[in-house]
């Protein structure tokens, strides 16, 4: 990977390609490696959540300003996030579509780390209607 980096770095250097948000790209190449490793049923939520609300609200951001490198770890683990989440559904037998109060506060209880990660998520699938105002 360090080496790819040096590779197109001397590239962009020499005008063969176009300087771009490197922190993005990192975001965007990891984003479909990690929703390619999930099993079916999590990627089919989780990959929605990460490519169509946090990779388009990072372009978004990029757009107006540099993306940090910061920001990119940020989105990692928010996407990361999601997919315990789901994992953690699958452990117990739910659905998010049956999922609520009294579970999410279980998970909560037992992840207290992942608060605002998770708030974010099921907030999303609220919005999509993938589950009920819990």
């Amino acid at each position: 990977m360090k080496s790819t980096r040096s590779v197109r770095e001397l590239l962009v250097g020499t005008g063969v390609l176009s300087a771009r948000q490197e922190n993005l790209a990192r975001l965007e190449t990891w984003t479909s490696a990690f929703i390619g490793a999930l099993p079916a049923a999590q990627a089919c939520v989780v990959g929605p959540y990460a490519r169509w609300h946090i990779v388009r609200d990072a372009r978004r951001r990029a757009a107006r300003r540099p993306y940090s490198s910061r920001a990119a770890d940020a989105d990692v683990s928010g996407i990361r996030i999601a997919a315990a989440s789901t994992a953690w559904l699958d452990h117990e037998d739910l659905d998010l579509t049956e999922l609520t109060q009294a579970d999410l506060d279980r998970y909560l209880t037992e992840h207290p780390t992942k608060h605002r990660g998770t708030r974010a998520f099921i907030r999303w699938a609220i919005m999509r209607r993938l589950t009920t105002r819990t």
